[in-house]
């Protein structure tokens, strides 16, 4: 069962007439998608925020520019998620995901400089997967379907493009163990003076409602939150594979 931060949960009704054909051939929902949604760049394959916060959140989306195609489904049909399969899954094109384009907004020196990445960077997808709990699981140990949407990109670019573009905010961003220093990361996002947390908090069509901020380290390490607007701390989880997360909220 997943833990609850005290959060009203949101509005699942979009993800219940999908089936494995007609997820094929649907408009790409790509509001619902966006509202209520968790926006989690420099994600890897970290299925701790949907183990510990489905319900909370049904619309999930992670961009990892490391990652591909083939080590998503990889990773799905490997590990996947426990009590849930998948229902089915789309390629998702450039134009549905902004379909009236976007203006983007370019780092200045301090940021950090974009080209540092590009060594690690992975063919650009988009894999739209649609998850259904098992039958043999209970209604109480989590929704009955959740969504999520990943994406091979840049943090900072994707976050623009699909929120700015679409005239949308994100309900939750985590910024987890985000790559920066000694990772693949060109620009720190939990700087609250750099272009990602910018893009994020000067967004004129809302800000998120809760900040996820972690790592390997211990809880002594997060204790404090990382964007000022964020300081009342709603749960702390322990990480899977070791550290921990925090969810704060404005």
């Amino acid at each position: 069962m997943q833990l609850d931060p005290g959060l009203p949960s949101p509005d699942g009704t979009w993800l219940e007439g999908l089936t494995a054909e007609t997820l094929l051939t649907v408009e790409f929902p790509i509001q619902s998608i966006l509202k209520d949604s968790l926006y989690y760049p420099a994600s890897g394959f970290d299925g701790d925020p949907i183990k510990h916060l489905l319900g909370t959140f049904l619309s999930y989306i992670y961009v990892d520019y490391a990652r591909s195609h083939e080590l998503l489904m990889q990773e799905i049909s490997g590990r996947g998620f426990k009590g849930y399969r998948m229902l089915g899954w789309r390629a998702v094109t450039r134009s549905e995901l902004v379909p009236h384009g976007w203006t983007p907004q370019y780092p200045t020196k301090e940021d950090g400089n974009p080209r540092s990445g590009y060594c690690w960077a992975k063919p650009p997808f988009c894999d739209w997967c649609v998850f259904q709990r098992l039958p043999e699981y209970p209604k109480e140990y989590g929704p009955y379907r959740f969504s999520l949407l990943f994406v091979g990109g840049d943090g900072v670019a994707t976050f623009q493009a699909l929120y700015l573009g679409n005239h949308a905010a994100p309900r939750g961003v985590a910024i987890i163990q985000d790559g920066y220093g000694f990772g693949f990361n060109w620009t720190p996002f939990r700087d609250r003076s750099r272009i990602f947390a910018r893009s994020v908090m000067e967004s004129p069509y809302g800000q998120p409602e809760v900040v996820l901020n972690g790592g390997w380290s211990d809880i002594s390490n997060y204790k404090v939150p990382i964007w000022p607007e964020y300081t009342k701390q709603l749960m702390q989880f322990q990480k899977t594979r070791g550290g921990c997360y925090v969810v704060w909220k404005a």
